[in-house]
């Protein structure tokens, strides 16, 4: 991680027993505060570890914070440290200063720049340490090598798709969250092959959205963290690869959406501006075009911009109004539009847009 500038928030595991504080005895309290000590005696020297969550989940009761606290100090600990992922408040140490509100489910790209504006959930501000639009249905080729193509049939219902989920005794034990939405946005699928194809155009819309829109706010929005990269077995939850380390529509949607020079759109207004994690200005060419799904030209428009260094424009262009559904085509060239673009990607944009009821 060191060699390879990637960033390591650590902590202890939830859900176990380092957050069953009240069954907790002397020897507990003591394993954890040494256990604590040495591992923050292995991540000092490392510059790679940016924070350690020392709660998990939950924030620790006080006599057991006290004691990791004391053992930071003891240790001198220099990096930052949060009491836990979540939006919380402790006795001690005050508030985290970060949150951890999902979503855990599919959501429509409109989500997270909304839920910003409207400083709700997931939405696109503050630091999210665990969240991304949920299901991630492995590609055909996967499926098959969990089961036979005749136990696939009907997907949406199959026991053996639905068994590759969650925790049969937990919320996201099947896809009965998932498939609804999929359908209502990509129509009903025409054969088996065609419901997984189908999957992995939504998670890349999915995913590509989600770092657009944290990226598109930044400082605003100041880090997300995706639940989650990858799963222990062959699942079609939380994954952007999956067992088989086959790559589907979410690590492509991913890649797309954290590219380092990129041309997004904005779900709520309709503007596109551009987002730079460069480190150095950016004079650009940005060309927008909406296309009729059979691929007829039906408007377009070209501009230049200067875009800062690790920054994000305002509004370059405004999409004009559409009455039927069309594909928006970004490209985006470094000085002249001339040359290979630096980005080139494609969205597939309704007539009526997404409504959310954030209420529920």
């Amino acid at each position: 991680a060191d060699r390879m500038g990637v960033m390591v928030i650590a902590g202890w595991a939830c859900c176990d027993a380092w957050q069953h504080w009240p069954v907790w005895g002397e020897e507990q309290y003591t394993v954890a505060a040494e256990s604590l000590r040495t591992q923050v005696r292995r991540m000092a020297p490392h510059p790679s570890v940016i924070l350690f969550m020392y709660g998990s989940d939950v924030n620790p009761i006080p006599r057991a914070e006290e004691n990791y606290l004391k053992v930071f100090r003891d240790e001198r600990w220099s990096s930052p440290i949060v009491a836990s992922a979540a939006n919380d408040t402790s006795a001690i140490s005050g508030p985290t200063g970060v949150k951890m509100s999902g979503p855990y489910a599919w959501v429509p790209p409109r989500y997270w720049l909304e839920g910003a504006d409207k400083r709700l959930l997931g939405g696109s501000f503050g630091f999210l340490t665990e969240g991304g639009p949920g299901a991630a249905v492995m590609p055909f080729e996967s499926m098959l090598k969990v089961a036979p193509e005749s136990e696939l049939q009907d997907p949406a219902t199959s026991k053996v798709v639905n068994f590759h989920t969650g925790n049969p005794a937990g919320l996201f034990y099947d896809l009965r969250f998932y498939n609804p939405p999929l359908e209502q946005r990509y129509g009903v699928a025409r054969t088996t092959r065609d419901y997984f194809d189908k999957a992995q155009l939504a998670a890349y819309e999915a995913q590509r959205s989600f770092f657009e829109g944290y990226s598109a706010r930044k400082y605003q929005a100041t880090g997300v963290i995706q639940w989650m990269l990858n799963s222990a077995w062959p699942s079609n939850y939380w994954n952007l690869f999956d067992f088989f380390l086959n790559a589907g529509g979410g690590f492509y949607g991913a890649k797309k959406g954290c590219e380092d020079l990129h041309p997004t759109y904005n779900w709520v207004d309709g503007g596109v501006s551009v987002v730079s994690s460069r480190y150095s200005q950016a004079n650009v060419t940005l060309t927008a075009s909406l296309h009729h799904p059979a691929g007829e030209e039906l408007w377009n428009t070209t501009t230049t911009a200067a875009v800062g260094p690790d920054s994000a424009t305002g509004t370059l262009v405004k999409l004009p109004p559409m009455a039927t559904p069309a594909l928006l085509r970004l490209r985006l060239w470094e000085g002249g539009a001339a040359g290979a673009a630096v980005s080139d990607q494609v969205y597939w944009l309704p007539v009526e847009d997404d409504k959310l009821d954030w209420d529920n």
